[in-house]
């Protein structure tokens, strides 16, 4: 067994000093990056052999699962999530893909909003010309000595190639056991063994994204391509564009199109649209105008209706009427929107509040919204008012909660009592004290 573990640790140092220029470990700062990990289930789910097929018949491009308009629980918006090395979410899949990213990647730190160019952060010749390329990775959660680090890319060009079984890979994951625990280990074992298998078969793949930074022009002209990259990543590219066979009319087209179809995906927060509207402000009058359109939609629930409401009454001259109003406030508590944008804006328009009020849902329907998100509605309604009649109008949603909370998820009772609500106008500790009595009553039968 000593021999073993010392012939481990013997093929870890020499794969460090042949591929150590390119590897990364839990100790590797998270920016600059000049590739990542993404973990997929090829036992149950054939992701991998999905992921091979597409690759022959799209130029070795990389397909996206979590992409613009799809409802799917992306944390950070749209895009391929990844990360730092092979030890973080490797209980996501038996197998791993490692994407090297392009020499001129844009990767945006989503904690301090600076942005790094190129593998070593130094790409370009200064930080002004860093800062005014758009991003194409998000650094958005863990990171520094030691730790995690989280990433999501929202442009599959900024993947410049990618393989699942490459010696290189292979290497990384038996890099990475260095500090990991006995379940990493294992794992990468196992993936090892099929990566060896795999390769047995079809030889090693290291494919090369051969769409990789192609032509803005090209992409415009192809709405395969442009369908594939999240659209505010190609008003960005539009933005920063300088050719002169770009007219206005056509940018002014492309703003309204993208605008629509990010207003469609309800992943993303009003932050997002923000950020591009802080780069470019003339680009407002037609973001508004398109979140007009979207709120007019037939299934608005099923799209972004926060950041249409906040857009609207932050930057429209046109204030929407109590039924539109009325209307987008149903559709929020039935859609799956971000609600943590409704808890960083404040409403100028008092009809949206007097809207909120009077549309709040019925404690069935309060039921079906996610428990993390309840937190956040919850915490949005009591500060959107100090008047009492309006808080008593919440206390049935919040003993919803503290019941529904205490069966199904005791892991959130905590977060009631813990600064997030003012207790004495919400009554918690009265309605938490009347579950338990109700509960006690009852003997806490199928409890």
């Amino acid at each position: 067994m000593k021999y073993k573990k010392y012939f481990k640790l013997l093929i870890a140092l020499v794969a460090f000093n042949a591929f150590g220029v390119s590897q990364n470990t839990l100790q590797t700062p998270p920016t600059p990056i000049s590739h990542c990990y993404h973990w997929l289930d090829q036992k149950n789910r054939n992701y991998l052999d999905y992921k091979y097929r597409y690759a022959r018949s799209n130029n070795g491009d990389v397909t996206f699962y979590t992409i613009a308009g799809q409802n799917n629980g992306a944390i950070a918006g749209p895009g391929l999530y990844c990360a730092k090395t092979p030890t973080s979410s490797f209980s996501y899949g038996d197998r791993v893909i490692r994407l090297d990213l392009v020499d001129d990647i844009v990767i945006l730190d989503y904690r301090t909003g600076r942005k790094y160019c190129g593998h070593n952060g130094n790409y370009y010749a200064n930080q002004a010309q860093c800062d005014a390329k758009p991003w194409d990775i998000k650094f958005y959660t863990g990171g520094g000595p030691g730790s995690k680090a989280w990433y999501v890319i929202r442009d599959p060009q900024a993947i410049a190639k990618w393989s699942a079984n490459s010696n290189q890979l292979e290497a990384d994951l038996n890099l990475n056991k260095a500090g990991a625990g006995y379940s990493y280990i294992t794992h990468a074992d196992n993936t090892i063994n099929a990566m060896i298998q795999e390769r047995q078969r079809i030889g090693t793949l290291e494919i090369v994204n051969h769409k990789a930074r192609m032509n803005l022009i090209d992409i415009l002209n192809d709405p395969v391509q442009t369908n594939k990259i999240p659209p505010l990543s190609i008003i960005a590219r539009v933005v920063k564009y300088t050719g002169n066979d770009l007219s206005d009319s056509r940018k002014k087209s492309i703003y309204s199109e993208q605008f629509l179809r990010a207003l469609k995906d309800n992943q993303l927060g009003y932050e997002d649209f923000k950020s591009i509207i802080d780069d470019n402000s003339s680009l407002t009058p037609i973001l508004v105008k398109q979140a007009h359109k979207n709120m007019s939609s037939d299934n608005l629930k099923d799209t972004n209706v926060v950041a249409s409401l906040i857009i609207i009454d932050e930057f429209s001259q046109t204030t929407l009427s109590n039924y539109e109003v009325g209307l987008a406030w149903k559709s929020i508590f039935e859609s799956n929107n971000i609600f943590s944008s409704l808890l960083s804006h404040t409403f100028k328009h008092q009809n949206i509040i007097t809207g909120l009020f009077n549309n709040l849902p019925a404690v069935d329907k309060f039921d079906k919204i996610s428990n993390p998100k309840k937190l956040e509605l919850l915490q949005f309604l009591l500060s959107q008012t100090d008047e009492k009649s309006k808080i008593i109008s919440i206390r049935p949603l919040m003993l919803a909660t503290i019941e529904n909370f205490i069966i199904n998820s005791p892991q959130y009772v905590a977060a009631i009592y813990g600064g997030h609500f003012d207790q004495q106008d919400l009554g918690v500790t009265d309605l938490t004290r009347g579950v338990l009595a109700k509960y006690s009553a009852e003997n806490f039968s199928g409890k």
